[in-house]
Protein backbone atom coordinates (compact mmCIF):
# COMPACT_ATOMS: atom_id res chain seq x y z
CA UNK A 1 0.00 0.00 0.00
CA UNK A 2 1.50 3.02 -0.64
CA UNK A 3 2.57 6.15 1.85
CA UNK A 4 0.71 9.15 1.77
CA UNK A 5 2.48 12.69 2.77
CA UNK A 6 0.29 14.71 5.30
CA UNK A 7 -0.29 18.11 3.37
CA UNK A 8 -1.92 21.59 4.22
CA UNK A 9 -5.18 21.30 3.03
CA UNK A 10 -5.71 25.63 3.57
CA UNK A 11 -3.10 27.09 1.63
CA UNK A 12 -4.90 29.64 -0.89
CA UNK A 13 -4.70 29.26 -4.38
CA UNK A 14 -1.05 30.56 -6.12
CA UNK A 15 -1.73 32.79 -9.08
CA UNK A 16 0.39 30.07 -11.38
CA UNK A 17 -2.69 27.60 -10.03
CA UNK A 18 -5.51 30.05 -10.89
CA UNK A 19 -4.04 30.18 -14.19
CA UNK A 20 -3.54 26.62 -14.89
CA UNK A 21 -7.59 26.33 -13.75
CA UNK A 22 -8.29 28.82 -16.38
CA UNK A 23 -6.25 27.50 -19.16
CA UNK A 24 -7.16 23.70 -18.62
CA UNK A 25 -11.34 25.01 -18.66
CA UNK A 26 -10.57 27.08 -21.42
CA UNK A 27 -8.98 24.25 -23.49
CA UNK A 28 -11.37 21.44 -22.47
CA UNK A 29 -14.39 24.11 -23.64
CA UNK A 30 -12.88 24.39 -26.80
CA UNK A 31 -12.42 20.71 -27.43
CA UNK A 32 -16.23 20.08 -26.55
CA UNK A 33 -16.87 22.72 -28.78
CA UNK A 34 -15.42 21.55 -31.68
CA UNK A 35 -16.56 17.97 -30.74
CA UNK A 36 -19.89 18.71 -31.05
CA UNK A 37 -19.73 21.26 -34.01
CA UNK A 38 -18.18 18.12 -35.99
CA UNK A 39 -21.09 15.71 -34.28
CA UNK A 40 -24.05 17.96 -35.19
CA UNK A 41 -22.28 18.75 -39.16
CA UNK A 42 -21.70 15.17 -39.48
CA UNK A 43 -25.16 13.95 -38.24
CA UNK A 44 -26.96 16.68 -40.74
CA UNK A 45 -24.56 15.18 -43.80
CA UNK A 46 -25.48 11.43 -42.54
CA UNK A 47 -29.36 12.11 -42.87
CA UNK A 48 -28.83 13.15 -46.46
CA UNK A 49 -27.34 10.09 -47.78
CA UNK A 50 -28.21 7.06 -45.07
CA UNK A 51 -27.00 3.84 -46.13
CA UNK A 52 -29.07 0.67 -45.41
CA UNK A 53 -28.43 -2.46 -44.35
CA UNK A 54 -29.91 -5.71 -44.29
CA UNK A 55 -29.09 -6.89 -40.53
CA UNK A 56 -30.82 -6.37 -37.84
CA UNK A 57 -27.27 -6.23 -35.59
CA UNK A 58 -26.07 -3.41 -38.59
CA UNK A 59 -29.19 -1.20 -37.74
CA UNK A 60 -28.56 -1.42 -34.01
CA UNK A 61 -25.18 -0.78 -34.33
CA UNK A 62 -25.66 2.18 -36.58
CA UNK A 63 -28.02 3.43 -34.77
CA UNK A 64 -26.65 3.26 -31.43
CA UNK A 65 -22.87 3.06 -31.97
CA UNK A 66 -22.44 6.81 -32.02
CA UNK A 67 -24.37 7.77 -28.96
CA UNK A 68 -22.54 5.52 -27.09
CA UNK A 69 -19.08 6.93 -29.07
CA UNK A 70 -19.91 10.07 -28.42
CA UNK A 71 -20.93 9.85 -24.31
CA UNK A 72 -17.26 7.70 -24.16
CA UNK A 73 -15.62 11.06 -25.55
CA UNK A 74 -17.65 13.62 -23.11
CA UNK A 75 -17.17 10.95 -20.28
CA UNK A 76 -13.28 11.16 -21.68
CA UNK A 77 -13.01 14.67 -21.86
CA UNK A 78 -14.26 15.20 -18.60
CA UNK A 79 -11.31 13.01 -17.12
CA UNK A 80 -8.60 14.79 -19.55
CA UNK A 81 -9.94 18.37 -17.74
CA UNK A 82 -9.57 16.84 -14.19
CA UNK A 83 -6.56 14.57 -14.84
CA UNK A 84 -4.50 17.33 -16.32
CA UNK A 85 -6.11 20.18 -13.71
CA UNK A 86 -4.19 17.44 -11.19
CA UNK A 87 -1.54 17.29 -12.54
CA UNK A 88 -0.58 20.73 -12.66
CA UNK A 89 -1.04 21.26 -9.20
CA UNK A 90 1.18 18.68 -8.32
CA UNK A 91 3.70 20.38 -10.80
CA UNK A 92 3.04 23.96 -9.22
CA UNK A 93 2.72 23.18 -5.52
CA UNK A 94 4.58 19.65 -5.61
CA UNK A 95 2.20 18.44 -2.88
CA UNK A 96 0.98 15.26 -4.68
CA UNK A 97 0.03 12.27 -1.67
CA UNK A 98 2.70 10.14 -3.17
CA UNK A 99 4.27 9.19 -6.44
CA UNK A 100 1.82 6.24 -7.49
CA UNK A 101 -1.07 9.07 -7.46
CA UNK A 102 0.81 11.10 -9.63
CA UNK A 103 1.46 8.10 -11.57
CA UNK A 104 -2.42 7.34 -11.87
CA UNK A 105 -3.06 10.16 -13.43
CA UNK A 106 -0.64 10.60 -16.01
CA UNK A 107 -2.36 6.87 -16.76
CA UNK A 108 -5.86 8.31 -17.08
CA UNK A 109 -5.18 11.37 -18.59
CA UNK A 110 -3.59 9.00 -21.48
CA UNK A 111 -6.41 6.84 -21.38
CA UNK A 112 -8.68 9.69 -21.70
CA UNK A 113 -6.71 10.92 -25.17
CA UNK A 114 -6.53 7.84 -26.35
CA UNK A 115 -10.44 7.52 -25.56
CA UNK A 116 -11.16 11.24 -26.87
CA UNK A 117 -9.16 10.91 -29.93
CA UNK A 118 -10.38 7.59 -31.35
CA UNK A 119 -14.23 7.55 -30.13
CA UNK A 120 -14.33 10.97 -31.60
CA UNK A 121 -12.96 9.41 -34.53
CA UNK A 122 -15.64 6.18 -34.61
CA UNK A 123 -18.61 8.74 -34.12
CA UNK A 124 -17.24 10.65 -37.13
CA UNK A 125 -16.98 7.63 -38.94
CA UNK A 126 -20.67 6.24 -38.38
CA UNK A 127 -21.88 9.61 -39.36
CA UNK A 128 -20.14 10.05 -42.76
CA UNK A 129 -22.34 8.51 -45.18
CA UNK A 130 -19.73 6.42 -46.91
CA UNK A 131 -16.43 6.18 -44.23
CA UNK A 132 -19.14 4.20 -41.84
CA UNK A 133 -18.67 1.49 -44.49
CA UNK A 134 -14.53 1.16 -44.12
CA UNK A 135 -13.31 -1.64 -42.67
CA UNK A 136 -11.92 0.80 -39.57
CA UNK A 137 -15.42 0.42 -38.78
CA UNK A 138 -16.31 -3.52 -38.39
CA UNK A 139 -17.60 -5.06 -35.62
CA UNK A 140 -13.86 -6.80 -35.29
CA UNK A 141 -12.16 -3.44 -35.56
CA UNK A 142 -14.45 -1.89 -32.77
CA UNK A 143 -14.20 -5.08 -30.55
CA UNK A 144 -10.74 -4.82 -31.05
CA UNK A 145 -10.34 -1.03 -29.66
CA UNK A 146 -13.18 -1.64 -26.92
CA UNK A 147 -10.83 -4.39 -25.28
CA UNK A 148 -7.79 -2.21 -25.70
CA UNK A 149 -9.27 0.61 -24.33
CA UNK A 150 -11.01 -0.80 -21.38
CA UNK A 151 -7.74 -2.20 -20.17
CA UNK A 152 -6.53 0.88 -20.37
CA UNK A 153 -9.22 2.36 -17.90
CA UNK A 154 -9.14 -0.24 -15.75
CA UNK A 155 -5.18 -0.29 -15.11
CA UNK A 156 -5.60 3.30 -14.52
CA UNK A 157 -8.33 2.92 -11.84
CA UNK A 158 -6.21 -0.05 -10.42
CA UNK A 159 -3.71 2.45 -9.88
CA UNK A 160 -5.65 5.04 -8.18
CA UNK A 161 -6.96 2.62 -5.84
CA UNK A 162 -3.74 1.71 -5.14
CA UNK A 163 -2.47 4.23 -4.59
CA UNK A 164 -5.35 5.59 -2.13
CA UNK A 165 -7.12 2.97 -1.07
CA UNK A 166 -9.31 4.85 1.52
CA UNK A 167 -10.29 7.10 -1.41
CA UNK A 168 -13.72 5.79 -2.06
CA UNK A 169 -14.43 5.68 1.68
CA UNK A 170 -16.78 8.34 3.07
CA UNK A 171 -14.90 10.85 5.23
CA UNK A 172 -11.73 8.89 4.86
CA UNK A 173 -9.61 10.83 2.45
CA UNK A 174 -10.02 14.59 3.35
CA UNK A 175 -6.94 14.84 5.46
CA UNK A 176 -5.55 14.17 1.27
CA UNK A 177 -5.24 17.52 -0.76
CA UNK A 178 -7.22 17.67 -3.65
CA UNK A 179 -9.84 14.92 -1.94
CA UNK A 180 -12.97 15.56 -4.29
CA UNK A 181 -10.84 15.99 -7.61
CA UNK A 182 -9.77 12.75 -6.94
CA UNK A 183 -12.29 11.06 -5.93
CA UNK A 184 -13.78 12.52 -9.12
CA UNK A 185 -11.12 11.28 -10.85
CA UNK A 186 -11.58 7.72 -10.22
CA UNK A 187 -15.34 7.92 -10.53
CA UNK A 188 -14.95 8.80 -14.45
CA UNK A 189 -12.83 6.30 -14.85
CA UNK A 190 -15.22 3.69 -12.92
CA UNK A 191 -17.90 5.00 -15.14
CA UNK A 192 -15.85 4.48 -18.34
CA UNK A 193 -14.96 1.35 -17.08
CA UNK A 194 -18.92 0.18 -17.25
CA UNK A 195 -19.47 2.00 -20.20
CA UNK A 196 -16.98 0.10 -21.60
CA UNK A 197 -17.81 -3.22 -20.20
CA UNK A 198 -21.55 -2.94 -21.54
CA UNK A 199 -20.77 -2.12 -25.07
CA UNK A 200 -18.26 -5.25 -25.00
CA UNK A 201 -21.08 -7.56 -23.96
CA UNK A 202 -23.68 -5.96 -26.33
CA UNK A 203 -20.99 -6.40 -29.23
CA UNK A 204 -20.23 -10.11 -28.14
CA UNK A 205 -23.96 -10.50 -28.19
CA UNK A 206 -24.66 -9.16 -31.56
CA UNK A 207 -21.61 -10.90 -33.12
CA UNK A 208 -23.34 -14.44 -31.56
CA UNK A 209 -26.49 -13.69 -33.18
CA UNK A 210 -25.20 -12.96 -36.25
CA UNK A 211 -23.49 -15.81 -36.50
CA UNK A 212 -26.61 -18.19 -35.02
CA UNK A 213 -28.70 -16.36 -36.96
CA UNK A 214 -26.78 -16.92 -40.37
CA UNK A 215 -26.29 -21.09 -39.10
CA UNK A 216 -29.61 -21.35 -39.12
CA UNK A 217 -30.36 -20.13 -42.21
CA UNK A 218 -27.62 -21.79 -44.28
CA UNK A 219 -28.66 -25.13 -42.26
CA UNK A 220 -30.29 -27.61 -44.45
CA UNK A 221 -33.16 -28.83 -43.45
Amino acid sequence: MATTRSLALSAPPSHASVTATSIVACITAILFLLYMLSLIWSFHNSQKSPIPTNKSSGRKIQSFAPLVYAFMVITALAEVATSSWLLAQYHIHANYPNFLTRTSAIILLSSACWTCLTAGLFTLIFLHPTHRTHPVSSVGSQGLWLLITWMLWISGAAVVNGAIPSLITKGSCLSIVYCGQLRTLFALAVLEIVTFSGSLAILIFLMWSSAHNGHRVHTPR
